[in-house]
């Protein structure tokens, strides 16, 4: 990359792509920086970015030296996590859990490194062992189902809402939508999960969105939504049942 803005931005994109981490890498003080903007998306996005970033060498902090900025109130903000280097030995297990937290829990974390510990060598024994990647199975319970489903079948025009997080449930939707003789809008993040082709697909609601799913959400007597916390409440109909569907507890009822 010939920027580091650029650089957060393409660890973001490769994260949501991917469903692995992203890592980008700046210098100190403004190097450092210039990464705030692509975090800030990973984080809007919830993608998992690990950034790295330089620090002044050890012995000039807090003399006003070249480049040194605060980082970490900087970060405080986008960062789930910050990892402070202020020896070698710290390097394997505060990356580690850099790593991890982004990898498990899709956030962005930071690792500071100053000048003066680049470079050396780790001294002392670490243990390896593989990251794990593990992700908590929920589900509603057999009373909420069976809730969900008595609303579903007493509406006449049911309409499916979906969005990033059906990527994985692109077959399954596309069941529950044939058995139940719903169309399906959907958030412009999912728009490459759900193709016309597919049927019942209407296409885009919100700002940017197309009039048979404006209308497919505005018209429906009940709604639908899988996998978005869409933030644009606006288009979202007022008066009539919503049932929501996320694996990410905070987004119920956004």
């Amino acid at each position: 990359m010939r920027h580091e803005e650029h650089a957060g931005y393409a660890a973001s994109a490769q994260s949501q792509l991917s469903g692995a981490i992203g890592v980008c890498a700046g210098t100190a003080g403004p190097g450092a920086l210039h990464l705030i903007n692509g975090l800030y998306n990973a984080k809007a996005e919830g993608a998992g970015v690990v950034a790295i970033t330089g620090q002044v060498p050890m012995a000039q902090r807090g003399s006003q030296y070249h480049k040194e900025m605060n980082l970490e109130k900087v970060f405080d903000d986008v960062c789930a996590y910050q990892a402070i280097i202020d020896s070698p030995a710290q390097m394997p297990r505060m990356a580690e859990i850099a790593v991890q937290k982004a990898l498990t829990e899709r956030v962005v974390t930071r690792i500071e490194i100053p000048a003066n510990i680049i470079g050396q060598d780790i001294v002392g024994e670490h243990y390896a062992r593989p990251l794990i990647h593990s992700r908590p199975f929920t589900a509603p319970g057999k009373e909420l189902l069976q809730q969900a489903a008595g609303i579903i079948n007493g509406g006449t025009r049911v309409t499916i809402f979906c969005g990033i997080g059906c990527r994985d449930a692109h077959a399954e939707v596309l069941a529950l939508a044939k058995r139940t003789g719903s169309p399906i809008a959907h958030t412009l993040r999912s728009k490459d999960i759900f193709d016309y082709s597919d049927g019942p697909v209407v296409g885009l609601t919100g700002n940017i969105g197309n009039p048979s799913g404006l209308h497919a959400v505005s018209d429906c007597d009940v709604l639908v939504m899988l996998g978005t916390d869409f933030p644009y409440s606006e288009f979202i109909p007022d008066g009539r049942p919503i049932i929501q569907v996320d694996s990410n507890l905070d987004h119920i009822g956004r």
